[in-house]
């Protein structure tokens, strides 16, 4: 039986996950670069780098919703505390 829609389920919560901390990664990659440059940033640097605040803070919300989800599931689908507090603190080392 597909799951209704709006179902939360632990295969949501891990790929999302995944994805935020991937993005994040490749954000923090591109942010390091550029503080890494000599010369001051550019304005479409600035600009890009604005955006990626932007992108940041949703992700981030995007992730602390999908853990309260994770946090309602039961059962099967339940997803052990361990893990839980790895992903919380993997997303809270990358957004710093």
């Amino acid at each position: 039986m597909p799951p209704k829609v709006g179902e939360f389920k632990l295969v949501i919560y891990t790929r999302s996950t995944g994805l935020i901390k991937a993005r994040f990664e490749k954000i923090k990659t591109t942010v390091t670069e550029l503080a890494r440059q000599g010369e001051p940033i550019s304005q479409v640097q600035a600009r890009q780098l604005a955006g990626f605040t932007t992108e940041i803070r949703k992700k981030r919300s995007e992730f602390e919703l999908n853990l309260q989800r994770a946090l309602s599931l039961d059962g099967d689908e339940k997803i052990d505390d361990v893990t839980l507090s790895n992903d919380q603190d993997d997303i809270e080392s990358l957004f710093l």
